[in-house]
């Protein structure tokens, strides 16, 4: 057994006591000093994450009037390209609101695209926008359509980069990680999906007509609504069973919309799919369906900012966690710094007392 603790013994015995108690302090004070760091290290990782996901945000919060808008846009045209002139001045309209829209947009993308990686993705949805301006008005209808629905896509696939480049798809929490699927996946699908119902049954509505393929896309696009709503429905409830603090905050909105898009559907089957002639006019069916993406959007508009607020909670509790964590690291150090101090002034003072003991016996 003696032989086991022979070289800490002769290391020991070299040493003074000062430095057999720094030695011993500072056993102790690396270890700790190295897990303080790398708990700190990983702490402020997920902080620089949580930020990124709130770039993201803000990003996102400059594309969603341009995912209302520019359906709206597609809607219209398609009903005046169709007989309904009435909506030529709305068009004209509308055409000068998302010009400021995407000015807005490219702003916003100047501040954030190194960190985004956004590239010319703006630039393109601007000359694509622009060309649809110069163009709409002279397409054939189903061309005028295909052309809105490309740029919405374009729209559509840049929340899904944002979502992946700032982090919000990856989100390891599960009730910011379905919140974000909402404001990236599922709502987005949903409205866009009623907006194509909305332009292309009023459409239908100002020609007085159907064509098979059109009754066809029609039908699809009723069965594609229904199962958004559906996902978003079982995004949402992961999300407050995750986190029931959220649910007052978001259960009524949801509700509502949830109300609207079955309104919509039902007047679709009602009064189109249904019946044997078209028992609607499309500026009834416009201004529902237009109610309907109205109210997704502001569940849109609820969702977004609390998503926000859980990120910011987050920083603020981990800011915290690694400010005590660096707090309480610092009080040992000092402690043990006293103590050791203490101790080895204590044993300095005995050998003293000894040594002076022996001179008075001597």
């Amino acid at each position: 057994m003696k032989a086991l603790f022979t070289p800490a013994i002769i290391i020991m015995n070299r040493m003074t006591y000062p430095v057999k108690f720094v030695v011993l302090n500072l056993i102790v004070i690396i270890p700790l000093c190295t897990l303080t760091w790398s708990l700190t290290s990983t702490i402020n990782h997920g902080i620089e994450i949580l930020e990124y996901e709130r770039v993201g945000l803000k990003y996102i919060r400059s594309v969603r009037p341009l995912l209302e808008s520019i359906p709206k846009h597609r809607g219209m045209t398609n009903a005046f390209l169709k007989g309904n002139s009435q909506f030529e001045s709305k068009i004209i309209s509308l055409r000068k609101k998302v010009d400021s829209q995407l000015t807005r947009l490219s702003e916003t993308d100047e501040t954030f695209r190194q960190k985004l990686l956004t590239t010319d993705r703006i630039k393109t949805i601007r000359q694509d926008w622009a060309e649809i301006k110069k163009q709409s008005m002279d397409l054939s209808p189903a061309a005028s359509f295909a052309r809105h629905s490309e740029l919405i896509e374009s729209l559509i696939d840049l929340l899904a980069h944002i979502g992946n480049t700032s982090r919000i798809a990856l989100d390891p929490e599960m009730d910011s990680y379905n919140l974000g699927n909402i404001l990236l996946q599922q709502l987005p699908l949903l409205t866009d999906n009623v907006g194509r119902s909305r332009g292309l049954a009023s459409g239908i509505a100002a020609a007085e007509k159907f064509t098979p393929e059109e009754f066809v896309q029609l039908s699809i696009l009723m069965d594609r609504m229904q199962n958004n709503a559906k996902a978003m429905s079982t995004n949402l409830q992961f999300a407050l069973e995750a986190n029931p603090d959220i649910e007052s905050r978001l259960i009524s909105v949801s509700a509502a919309n949830m109300k609207s898009i079955r309104t919509y559907i039902g007047m679709l089957e009602r009064d189109m799919i249904k019946p044997e002639s078209i028992a609607v006019d499309s500026n009834t069916i416009f201004s529902t369906g237009t109610r309907a993406i109205e109210s997704s959007f502001k569940f849109y508009d609820t969702v977004l900012p609390e998503l926000d607020a859980l990120f910011v909670e987050r920083i603020k509790s981990d800011t915290l966690t690694r400010n005590i964590e660096i707090l309480v690291t610092f009080i040992v150090i000092l402690a043990l710094s006293y103590l050791f101090t203490g101790l080895n002034i204590s044993v300095n003072q005995s050998v003293r007392q000894v040594g002076a003991a022996t001179q008075q016996l001597a």
